[in-house]
């Protein structure tokens, strides 16, 4: 059986669902326009229940990570120094400082979801498409560029398309921490910053069963 992109990307999908990864779609990414990468709305409440705090105070929290506008470089080293580091707002009630986190060790006390063919504008007119986009209490923390099997593009092809990505929305690279390239008979992975031949193989492109996938990307995260 011949397997184009398509057929490919609804395998990957698939395989999420079966890993317990939501679907996103238009009707449940909550954003003013296609220029938006953070789903502030799941951020807002995870951060909330995450650090036991009220609304206003996640607000806050939001507020300093759109303060940010930078290189794709630099704020993905700012990016992982929030997630390591947390957020620090003062509390004019107990008026002492509090440090925030966005993603908590506990894996059970993060949402994890997905969004295949992720629309995103530069915040002009110009429009790209990744393949599938993975989130982590609203932050997109993976991109995967997935090509046709047997295909004139191959892994090389792939990587330079997520490249290209960094300059045309750098807000998308803010917290990526991995990113995965595949024409399902080749596959690589590897870290924000790495070149393609840094890049790791694996000969299976089947993600891991169970909750080792949540388990390694919040590892990768907290520990960056």
């Amino acid at each position: 059986m011949i397997v184009n992109e398509k057929f490919f990307e609804e395998e990957v999908e698939s395989e999420l669902q079966l890993l317990g990864w939501e679907k996103l779609t238009d009707k449940n990414f909550y954003r003013n326009d296609y220029a938006q990468v953070i789903n502030f709305k799941v951020l807002n409440e995870s951060i909330q229940r995450i650090n036991n705090i009220a609304e206003d105070k996640a607000e806050l929290v939001i507020r300093e990570i759109n303060k940010n506008i930078d290189s794709w470089e630099n704020l993905n080293i700012k990016g992982m120094e929030i997630i390591n580091n947390g957020i620090r707002i003062y509390d004019e009630i107990e008026e002492r400082n509090l440090t925030i986190k966005l993603i908590s060790e506990n894996v059970d006390e993060n949402i994890f979801s997905y969004y295949r063919q992720f629309e995103i504008t530069d915040g002009y007119n110009k429009k790209r498409i990744p393949d599938i986009v993975l989130f982590i209490n609203g932050l997109p923390v993976a991109v995967l560029e997935l090509k046709q099997p047997l295909a004139n593009e191959n892994i090389e092809d792939a990587f330079k398309q997520n490249e290209s990505l960094k300059y045309f929305k750098p807000e998308l690279w803010y917290f990526n921490v991995i990113n995965f390239v595949s024409n399902r008979t080749s596959s690589k992975y590897g870290s924000t910053t790495s070149g393609l031949k840094h890049f790791y193989g694996w000969n299976n492109w089947n993600l891991e069963k169970g909750e080792k996938t949540k388990n390694k990307l919040i590892s990768l995260l907290v520990n960056y």
